[in-house]
């Protein structure tokens, strides 16, 4: 008998005798219990003094008898599972193995390319599959580990749409492609549906150093693009996570393309099995132990050094706070507003009422990125007025005084994710709507200046003195076409 915890019932575990012949026909006359029953059990008693005992090794694999040895861990929780993997290259074909031994109930595989010679040297494929197509050579490998596991496969393209495609009928979501396609698709989708599975994305650096994973809990507001894009800058806000900036986000010159061979679709890293072995178990492990913690919300990427670099730090992690989401008000795009940015805001409104009066305009300007193919508004930071503006209850004009030389500062500090997109005011007793003036000083950034842009923001916080409303405006060159003005100034004498 065994129990599996102190606390637990007694199970009868298996165990295995060898009879002979003779033994056997006794013990089945006893059980039919006939008129030689007697002599039969008189026969066994006999047997049993000079049978000699062997033993016999059973593998025993019921849970109710046993405990997994991975019993504890972190990759514990994945048991039971139903897991979609997206890509079963370099990451993905060492991740998916320790996905079925850690127990999932389902995978699915999407992956649409082939086994080629050059990728044997890191992915986990033999030289018999060269020419099968990945996701078919996994699932054949996965199915010998774990019979137990229903693993399915498929090969939709990935670049046009994840969960559009694939579904959202999976406990959790692994991206391990490395694919800015597919990032930007996984974006889209979870644009209006915020509340898709947790999502795990994993990639590496360019050699290796540095291996990362995005945990995406459900709902929070982006994908792991977004997510990312917020480390970037987070990284280059940090001297002492000059490193990882550099490894992730190098700057054009400091990372030479590698090419393995011809015909290789593009560019890839440079890594050996055992660094994708490492980063691929780490990154796993890391991810599903973020998982299980129902202490922490909001997102999170983990930074993970390679051993084998001397001068990498230790593991860095970046708690990213979920951003504010607006929505623009001529084209519906999704506006994701930091909570620096938001907080840099009523902190200049407060300022502005208290220097100017409450019903004196304020504002200043917006650092970002505007994403038109994914329909998304990124506000970073802001600033207050330039020393030039002009405020008044009826308009704010916003100066120019050094705001190219902070454009600069703000390009540099977010290693070029963010940049000048518009410029924010308040109306502080009407309604976020454009005047006049509001759309003149849109004109005159992308028609008249020396170097206009192709589009602008404009954020208007409206009733600001009360209750503040926002509106979030996002106008292109050709859009605002006012054509010639005339304009008619009457002087009127002054009365004593």
């Amino acid at each position: 008998m065994r129990r599996r915890d102190p606390n637990g019932p007694l199970r009868q575990h298996l165990a295995i005798w060898r009879i002979n012949g003779e033994a056997v026909t006794a013990l089945r006359a006893i059980q039919a219990g006939g008129d030689d029953r007697d002599d039969a059990i008189e026969a066994f008693v006999q047997w049993s003094f000079d049978a000699s005992v062997e033993w016999c090794r059973v593998d025993e694999a019921r849970e109710e008898v046993t405990l997994s040895r991975d019993t504890g861990s972190a990759m514990a929780s994945a048991r039971g599972k139903r897991i979609l993997l997206l890509g079963c290259g370099a990451l993905g074909s060492h991740v998916a193995d320790t996905l079925v031994r850690a127990g999932v109930a389902s995978i699915k595989i999407v992956d649409k390319a082939i086994v080629t010679s050059g990728v044997l040297v890191r992915q986990q494929y033999n030289d018999a599959e060269i020419g099968h197509a990945k996701a078919s050579a996994t699932r054949d490998r996965l199915q010998k580990i774990a019979p137990h596991c229903d693993v399915t496969i498929g090969f939709e393209d990935l670049k046009y749409g994840v969960l559009s495609k694939l579904g959202r009928d999976f406990d959790v979501i692994i991206d391990a492609t490395a694919s800015r396609a597919v990032a930007e698709a996984l974006e889209e989708d979870l644009r209006n549906d915020p509340a898709a599975p947790p999502i795990l994305a994993m990639s590496v650096s360019a050699r290796a150093q540095f291996g990362r994973v995005v945990v995406r809990r459900s709902p929070v507001t982006g994908g792991p693009k977004s997510i990312i894009r917020n480390a970037q800058i987070a990284c280059f806000n940090n001297p002492t996570r000059e490193k990882l900036a550099r490894a992730f986000w190098p700057q054009p010159g400091e990372v030479d393309l590698f090419q393995p061979e011809p015909g290789c679709s593009e560019p890839t890293f440079q890594a050996s099995a055992a660094d994708m072995a490492y980063h691929a178990a780490s990154l796993v492990n890391l991810g599903f132990k973020e998982l299980a913690n129902e202490e922490r919300d909001g997102s999170l990427v983990a930074f993970l050094p390679n051993v084998t670099s001397e001068e990498t730090p230790k593991l860095a992690r970046l708690n990213v706070l979920d951003p504010i989401r607006h929505k623009e008000r001529n084209h519906g795009h999704n506006v994701f507003v930091s909570q620096a940015a938001a907080k840099g805001i009523a902190a200049e409104v407060s300022r502005g009422s208290r220097t100017l009066g409450p019903d004196v305009e304020t504002g200043g300007l917006m650092f970002g990125e505007i994403d038109d193919s994914l329909g998304l508004l990124h506000l970073d930071a802001v600033t207050g007025p330039p020393p030039d503006s002009v405020h008044s209850p009826q308009l704010f004009l916003c100066g120019t005084d050094g705001t190219r030389e902070r454009s600069e500062l703000e390009k540099r500090r977010s290693g070029g994710a963010s940049r000048f997109i518009g410029i924010w005011h308040t109306h502080p007793v009407s309604p976020p709507n454009p005047s006049d003036v509001d759309l003149g000083a849109m004109q005159n950034i992308l028609q008249i200046s020396k170097t206009p842009p192709r589009h602008t923001v404009m954020l208007i916080i409206g009733h600001a003195a009360t209750d503040p409303e926002w509106g979030v405006y996002l106008y292109r060159r050709g859009e605002l076409d006012f054509g010639p003005r005339r304009v008619r100034i009457v002087l009127r004498p002054q009365h004593v």
